[in-house]
């Protein structure tokens, strides 16, 4: 009898990363010759101060911005290493809604870039705001809502992509813990029914104690990796 190896890639790989900004007086190195991967079905906190580098490293693993050194891939995303892959989605600590166009219409245009119909784009980014608690704020432009509003209505345009990685910036940063602890039930489930694997940037403990896995980031460098609970 035969024995079949299984092999699970990674979806997204990270080896000896470094990234370096100018500052106004020296370049600051904020990340460290990092190395880890993304499994599927992993849901990770990455928790660390304000500054530590979590923000960077999200934002590298995305494809959003370069490594000065290092190598980043998407194996398990079939994606070419100088291409971003469409199947990891950030939802940003930062504003990210687009000015001009209302709650639901946020939530349609990456569906419908991504091919979906304008009525099948609909049904879903209706859905999708129901499942957060947002119905109410359909039709309101990005200036009309609170910094916690427009977080989580940037949430649901992520989770209404279907991504195979949702990374996350402090997406409870600006929500009581009432509603954090709904939107993180959201994500999970979310998580639980399509496989989806979970980076959450933050440094609340609450939150890091949702993930199963915990990995720590002190000025730039990846120090302790491990189960979160």
């Amino acid at each position: 009898m035969t024995v079949t190896e299984v092999r699970t890639d990674p979806l997204v790989q990270c080896q000896n990363l470094t990234l370096t900004y100018d500052g106004q007086t020296a370049a600051r190195t904020v990340l460290k010759d990092i190395s880890c991967a993304v499994m599927p079905g992993a849901q990770i906190a990455l928790v660390g101060p304000s500054g530590s580098g979590k923000s960077s490293l999200i934002h590298v693993m995305a494809g959003l911005i370069a490594p000065d050194t290092g190598v980043i891939t998407w194996p398990a995303l079939r994606a070419h290493p100088t291409e971003r892959p469409g199947k990891v989605v950030v939802a940003f600590q930062a504003p990210s809604l687009i000015s001009a166009l209302d709650v639901t219409e946020n939530i349609e245009l990456p569906l419908v870039l991504a091919g979906v119909s304008a009525s099948d784009a609909r049904v879903q980014a209706t859905a999708m705001l129901e499942s957060l608690g947002l119905g109410q704020l359909s039709t309101q432009l990005p200036e009309e809502l609170s910094g916690g509003q427009a977080q989580r209505v940037a949430l649901a345009r992520a989770l209404a992509t279907k991504p195979s990685v949702l990374l996350a910036d402090e997406p409870t940063g600006q929500v009581d813990h009432r509603t954090a602890a709904q939107l993180l039930d959201v994500v999970f489930e979310h998580a639980a029914r399509s496989g989806m694997a979970v980076v959450i940037a933050t440094h609340d403990q609450s939150v890091a104690a949702r993930c199963t896995t915990r990995w720590e980031i002190h000025d730039g460098s990846l120090q302790n990796r491990g189960i979160g609970r």
